[in-house]
């Protein structure tokens, strides 16, 4: 099993913010402009999905790590 980086683990949580931040601005412009229809999300939602999946993996393999020493 690969062993993921701590820079690698960084990576992937400053793109999981970044998500975050985008679906947070595509609302409140939303609300600003006086839309009562929200925007789709779907995109930003599956790679958030995606993300948190990865970032899981790469959690759990350094947990094992530090538990295998």
């Amino acid at each position: 099993m690969r062993r993921y980086s701590e820079m690698e683990i960084e990576e992937l949580q400053s793109h999981l913010y970044l998500v975050w931040h985008d679906m947070s601005d595509a609302i409140r412009t939303c609300r600003q402009t006086g839309q009562h229809k929200y925007p789709d999300l779907r995109e930003y939602e599956v790679e958030e999905k995606n993300i948190k999946k990865a970032l899981d993996r790469k959690l759990l393999q350094r947990k094992e790590k530090t538990h295998e020493i």
